[in-house]
Formats: C-alpha cells, sequence, structure tokens
C-alpha cells in the first residue's frame, strides 16, 4: 500500500488563536504490531558506482546495502547483508572495494567485494563512524559523537590517527586536490549566551593530519547535513538550516524564524563565500539535508527531507548573481527566484541524494524507496519512485517519527520538531517561546524521556509532555489536529532510547568514572539527580537565575545522556559540564564541588558523561 502523505488539505485559520486547523489529513496505515524480525529499510545514504552502472543505498534500520542497476532502473534482488546498521559508504578508486561505516558505540568500517558482495575483513572505527572518505590508502571517518575525524590506514587494516574538530562531525569531502578535508559538523559548539552560536565546517590539513582552522558559519546555523564539492573544485556547499533565536516565536512568518540555508566557502581562500536561502517568501522548504552537483557544474540539488522536495538550482547563474551582488544575501528570501525550481516528489523525507548522468536520486527515508527526478532538456522534470521492498504498514510510533519530522504540519512549512529537536534532541540555542511569557530565552531541551519525567520545560510550566507535544504544535508550528497526530508522536518519543556514552570503555565505567560515581554520591550530585532517570522531577532554585529570572526554580533535568546535549543550564551559558561544576556551581547548589582537586573533578565529570 502506498504511505499517504499528511500535506495541507483543506485548512482554516481558527478566528481568535489565528491557528491553522488541519482537517481531511489522511492518515497511513497503522498496524497493531510490527514483527520483531520486521524492520523498516530507512533509506539515508546513496553513493553511485559509474563505472559499473550501480547505486548503493545504505538502508540505515535494516543492516544492509540495496544495489540498484542504474541501466535497467530495478532493483537487485541481492543486498549486501552487514551485522550492524550502515551510515556511510565510500568507494574505491578502481571501484572494486565498498567501504560501509556502521554501529554507534561498536562502531566498524565493513570492507566489501562490490563483485561477490561479501564483507572481505572488519576494521575497528571507533564510536559513530560516518560518512567515509578515501584519500592515499587512508579512511577518514566522521566519529559523530567522539567529536573528532578517525583516520584508519587502510594497509594496517587500524586506526592510526584522531583528530579532534567540533560538534557531532556528520558529513566530510576531501577537496579536489587532496590536500584538505572538509568536515561538516552538526550542531553549536558555543555556550548559547555567546554574541554568535552557530556550527562551522572544519578543515584539516591532509599531509599533516591536523585541523587547520574552523570556517563559522551564519548565526543560529545548525543541523549541517552534507557536504559538496563543485566539479570544478572552486567551491563548498553545506545545507544547514539557520535558527533566528534572537526573535520571538510568533515572528514565524517570511523565515524570521526557522529557515533553510545553503553556505558556499570559497576553497582557495577557505573562507565563507555567501549563504542563500532556499526557501520562498510565504512557503518554507524546511529541513535542507542531501545536495549534489551534476558532472558538468551547471545544476545543483538540495534534498528538503520536511517538505518532501527536491530543489533544482542553475548554479553558474547563481555564481553569476553572487558576483554581481557583492553583499550578504543570507536574509534574503527572494534571491533564488528564477534560479531554482522545487520540485515534489513521490516519497516521503529525501535525505542523501547522488546525481548520476542527467537524474538526480534521493533516499526517501519514511517511503522505503529512491525517488528519482529526470533533469534532462525537455523533459520538464519528470519524477518517478523506484521502492526498495515489499510496503509496510506504519506502526503508531513510526508515524510519530514520520509526523515529527513532517514540516508540512507546520504553518507555511516553516519549520519541523526535529527544527529545533535535533534527534529528539538540542540545536544549542536559546528560543523565546510562549510558554513562560516574552523576554524570557530558554535553552532548547532534549526530549529524550521526557514523557517519563514530568513536568516538562525547563520551568516546569507545562505538567508533562503529551500536554507539551500539543502546546509545542498550537504556539510553535501555530496549527493544531483534528486526527490525533500527537498521539503518534507521542508513542514515537517514548520509545527512543539513549546511546551508550562514547565515555564508557568497553561498555563499562572506566577507573576515572568509578572513582566520579563515589564522588558523585560523597558530594550530594544524587540528592536531585537520583534514580532511574536520574532526575527527582522537582524544581529547584540553584542560584543560576539571572535578571528577572533570580530566584527562579528551575526543573531538574534528567542526566541520561547529557554527554550529548550540552550548552548546559537554563540559558545554555555553561558550554562545558565542567563549568556547570565549577564556574556556575559558586554556591556549591550543584553539588559540594568547591574543595575538589582537579584529579576529583575530571573523575566526577568523566562520570556524568559516561551516563
Amino acid at each position: 500500500m502506498k504511505i499517504l502523505q499528511s500535506k495541507l488539505i483543506g485548512f482554516g485559520i481558527a478566528v481568535f488563536a489565528g491557528i491553522l486547523c488541519f482537517s481531511g489529513i489522511s492518515a497511513p496505515e497503522i498496524s497493531p504490531k510490527k514483527p520483531e524480525s520486521e524492520k523498516y529499510l530507512s533509506p539515508s545514504v546513496l553513493l553511485t558506482d559509474k563505472k559499473n552502472n550501480k547505486l548503493y543505498v545504505a538502508e540505515s534500520t535494516a543492516s544492509q546495502i540495496a544495489i540498484i542497476d542504474l541501466e535497467t532502473g530495478t532493483l537487485e534482488l541481492e543486498s549486501i547483508l552487514l551485522p550492524q546498521d550502515p551510515s556511510g559508504m565510500a568507494l574505491s578508486a578502481d571501484n572494486e572495494t565498498l567501504y560501509i561505516t556502521a554501529g554507534i558505540a561498536n562502531g566498524q568500517v565493513y570492507v566489501v567485494n562490490t563483485k561477490s558482495r561479501k564483507i572481505l575483513r572488519t576494521i575497528k572505527a571507533g564510536h559513530s563512524p560516518c560518512s567515509p572518505v578515501i584519500a592515499k590508502n587512508r579512511l577518514y571517518v566522521c566519529s559523530q559523537f567522539e567529536n573528532a575525524v578517525t583516520i584508519i590506514d587502510l594497509a594496517r587494516n587500524r586506526i592510526s590517527d584522531v583528530i579532534p574538530v567540533l560538534r557531532e562531525p556528520v558529513s566530510s569531502k576531501l577537496s579536489l586536490d587532496g590536500s584538505k578535508l572538509l568536515v561538516a559538523n552538526l550542531l553549536p559548539n558555543q555556550a548559547s549566551t555567546e554574541s554568535q552560536v552557530a556550527a562551522s565546517v572544519s578543515v584539516i590539513d591532509v599531509s599533516a593530519s591536523s585541523l587547520e582552522k574552523h570556517i563559522l558559519l551564519p548565526a543560529g546555523s545548525h543541523s549541517l547535513r552534507e557536504i559538496a564539492l563543485s566539479p570544478d573544485g572552486r567551491y563548498a556547499v553545506v545545507s544547514h538550516n539557520i535558527g533566528r533565536y534572537w526573535a520571538s516565536v510568533t515572528q514565524i512568518t517570511r523565515g524570521w524564524i526557522n529557515t533553510s540555508a545553503l553556505s558556499i566557502i570559497d576553497l582557495k581562500s577557505m573562507t565563507p563565500f555567501n549563504t542563500v536561502l532556499l526557501d520562498d517568501l510565504d512557503l518554507g522548504a524546511a529541513n535542507p539535508w542531501g545536495v549534489d552537483f551534476s558532472d558538468d557544474g551547471q545544476i545543483l540539488c538540495v534534498a528538503h527531507s520536511g517538505t518532501h522536495e527536491i530543489s533544482v538550482i542553475a548554479w553558474p547563474g547563481l555564481l553569476a548573481k553572487l558576483d554581481t551582488t557583492g553583499q550578504d544575501v543570507s536574509t534574503d528570501l527572494t534571491y533564488l527566484a528564477g534560479l531554482r525550481k522545487r520540485i515534489p516528489i513521490e516519497g516521503l523525507g529525501p535525505r542523501g541524494i547522488t546525481f548520476a548522468g542527467s537524474k538526480v536520486y534521493a533516499a526517501s527515508f519514511f517511503s522505503e524507496s529512491v525517488d528519482i527526478v529526470n533533469l534532462e532538456k525537455g523533459s520538464e522534470y519528470e519524477t518517478s519512485s523506484l521502492p526498495l521492498g515489499a510496503s509496510k504498514p506504519m506502526t503508531l510510533a513510526r508515524l510519530g517519527e514520520f509526523y515529527f519530522n513532517d514540516a508540512t504540519l507546520s504553518f507555511q512549512q516553516w519549520e519541523s520538531c526535529t527544527s529545533c529537536h535535533i534527534d529528539i534532541r538540542n540545536d544549542g540555542l536559546n528560543w523565546d517561546l510562549m510558554n513562560d511569557g516574552l523576554g524570557t530565552p530558554k535553552n532548547t531541551k532534549s526530549l529524550l524521556y521526557s514523557h517519563f519525567t514530568p513536568p516538562t520545560t525547563i520551568t516546569g510550566i507545562r505538567p508533562n509532555a503529551e500536554t507539551s507535544v500539543i502546546a509545542g504544535f498550537l504556539h510553535n508550528h501555530f496549527v493544531r489536529f483534528e486526527n490525533d497526530e500527537n498521539l503518534a508522536i507521542d508513542e514515537f518519543l517514548k520509545a527512543q532510547q539513549s546511546l551508550p556514552s562514547p565515555w564508557l570503555e568497553k561498555g563499562k565505567l572506566s577507573k576515572a568514572a568509578r572513582r566520579g560515581k563515589a564522588l558523585y554520591e560523597s558530594t550530594g550530585c544524587i540528592h536531585c539527580h537520583g534514580g532511574e532517570f536520574l532526575t527527582d522531577q522537582k524544581l529547584h532554585d540553584v542560584g543560576t537565575g539571572t535578571g528577572n529570572e533570580t530566584g527562579t526554580r528551575f526543573d531538574t533535568p534528567s542526566l541520561r545522556e547529557i554527554w550529548r546535549t550540552g550548552p548546559y543550564l537554563y540559558d545554555g551559558r555553561a558550554a562545558s559540564m565542567r563549568e556547570v561544576l565549577t564556574t556556575y556551581n559558586q554556591d556549591d547548589k550543584h553539588g559540594v564541588t568547591s574543595g575538589l582537586t582537579e584529579k576529583e573533578l575530571n573523575d566526577l565529570e568523566t562520570y556524568i558523561k559516561s551516563l
């Protein structure tokens, strides 16, 4: 059965609240329970083998790589089966070897022969490997949750070096001359109270195996998903969101809150060239993901995972216009007029994309298909969709995951839930929401375990997460539903689990963390951060409130997966956990830490980051 898309069908406007009301939304079929043996495919990454005319499709929740014959346009019967879920692929120069990153805590690189489609060997790759790149018999791998790039010596089949970057590297590309590796960091790395909070692209000197610089993107930039290089080697482009966190969420129209962007980097100077917006004046193109150039450099395509579209951009025309303009255009929602066409696709949630000849292929995560846009001149951009397997009805939780990522369930398609709660966690920005009055910006909270740790919001305004889900759509997305979409989102969020911390050693506490655990108890941290979810679920004044927030009691956050969800405190002023324990704990209200030695602080921090 074809999965039906939730679109803006028959919506109206409530007279007093100004809230969009959805009616006539056709919900996908829901099965009562998905058998344990049955998995969704969730295609997310594509790789073209131009020599053999194949397309490799990483199915990120099915532990396999599907293969499409590009000549016949058909799905091959034999897939590459893997022990873990794949996250990225790289192809050797002779097209005979496929390197596949997979896994989280037990990260691996599977080395596969493209002819036999068998795993030749397995290389340990640390924690959360993704986006592999080959350069001179070395494999560069983004280690997302270790905030580093891991270098694997392919001659010795082992890690040879680790280069720290910033926060959650997820995509990398090698410059055409092979001298620089550009790495997109998913999230901002600063305290949320700094003057310019934004994510960066890191530049690694390949010959020296060292970090060269970080290229900071415009304020509010986050969710850097993918980098692509122009075929002439002059530019790199990176897709991302821009959260205009300095504005109230009531200003959602015309991109004043969330816009979708493409930042262009000049590879000669390794500096930002410009940033263009991908939305239209009154219609967002939310959650840009995959980016790729046609071989001749005439077309740049961008996948919009939140609005289920592909943007087709005339690249030479865009460069010519930028050269003529000569100024920052990162706030101009009309800049791409006449240079870009938005193509709706049949599939849902396109992520990775790739060109093969005159066609661009998109991995549609929720419809479990590869969608195709034919860009051949005179074709009027014909679209088609290739299913990757038998259609499966969505469980309630899977449907909730789709809604969580679907920006069509938002006023003018400006944002989805994941626009601020990246992978249900946080974006590192302070937002002025309406739940506790205007003029009181708060840091985005992770939603992990929120349904089990009421109340919700930093000041505990909402009694529980179920209320917060409804209120979030009503007051932040400016919509309300008539088909109980919130119940599906509740089910999805309740099903989420924390990931193993990269601070663990073989899944267990290190010696330092074990010493830190004893300190966690003796310093009193456990009094508020105890129990299954490491929170007493109460409000406390811990002396961190400032200005009109002085004396405010804040909700005790769960410390589960706290290693992933910085910055910390209600306004994100603490960039690190060490600052929480020291700089912003002058009265020992976050535990009696003032008398701890440097070694003891290290141990305590290590334990907390291991949770």
